[in-house]
């Protein structure tokens, strides 16, 4: 017990000598450390999207097991719409016209896929590790500047 509070006094000392020298240098480096993660996020981020295939399609196969024709879901949505313009309180009105919205929009939404394009490890590497690398030194230099809001 006692070498862990030992290893753990070590650790904060440690951690406020680097506060220190990044607090006592100039600050232009933390903005440029963020601006240098902000681009690689950014970069990792473009060639991640640019590697990836959306593909789209009306299913509705997981929510209630079939994919009725589009008509079926759509009329009684219509039928909602015109009972809503005869009589904006209709609460059957607004069921059907809602209800039918919602059904529209899950089966596109679960009709989605999405699909990368083949790669080699090294693309994969450095598409992942541009984009974590970054998410890490905007952490880093987040964290110094919450150091110094701190104190």
């Amino acid at each position: 017990m006692d070498a862990l509070v030992k290893r753990q006094k070590r650790k904060e000392k440690k951690e406020q000598e680097n506060y220190e020298k990044v607090k006592n240098a100039n600050p232009r480096p933390l903005l440029v450390e963020f601006i240098v993660g902000i681009a690689l996020i950014s970069a990792g981020f473009f060639m991640i999207t640019q590697n990836t295939i959306l593909l789209s399609g009306f299913s509705l196969i997981e929510l209630i097991g079939i994919t009725p024709p589009f008509g079926v879901i759509l009329l009684p949505m219509l039928i909602g719409i015109a009972m809503l313009f005869y009589n904006n309180r209709s609460i059957i009105g607004w069921v059907l016209t809602c209800g039918g919205m919602s059904i529209i929009i899950l089966g596109i939404i679960m009709g989605l896929r999405i699909k990368f394009m083949p790669i080699t490890l090294f693309e994969g590497l450095i598409m992942f590790g541009m984009l974590f690398a970054g998410i890490g030194i905007v952490f880093r230099t987040v964290r110094y500047v919450n150091m110094d809001a701190e104190k």
